[in-house]
């Protein structure tokens, strides 16, 4: 990924920084950008993000994307989380509202899962 940073800064002009501070900027931030955070202070209405419906070891298909934050889910979607729609992965946690860790290293609220097959 640095690689593709720093191709990108080469073809910027007028930096006030050099290369390697903006490389290690940018860097930083596209690292905090991908990190879920959970933010959601209230009880919002609707769908729960998560009813115990899957468990450890359970494989589930992600069927479509949600917008960060959305009904129960005390998460956030990020863009490299779109690779997974229509993909299957095993259940490895269950974290309530920030939803089922599975085994891509992403946490997906209940509502956009289904069971393929019990663990």
């Amino acid at each position: 990924m640095k690689a593709e940073i720093e191709e990108i800064i080469n073809s910027l002009t007028n930096w006030d920084i050099s290369k390697s501070e903006a490389i290690e900027k940018l860097t930083t931030l596209i690292e905090v950008s991908e990190v879920p955070v959970s933010i959601n202070k209230e009880e919002p209405k609707g769908l729960k993000a998560n009813t115990g419906k899957f468990t450890e070891g359970d494989t589930v298909k992600v069927i479509k994307m949600c917008d960060s934050l959305e009904s129960d889910w005390d998460n956030v979607w990020g863009p490299a989380m779109n690779e997974s729609i229509g993909c299957d992965f095993e259940v490895e946690g269950d974290y309530g509202k920030s939803g089922y860790q599975l085994s891509n290293g992403f946490a997906y609220p209940e509502f956009v899962l289904e069971l393929v097959k019990r663990g």
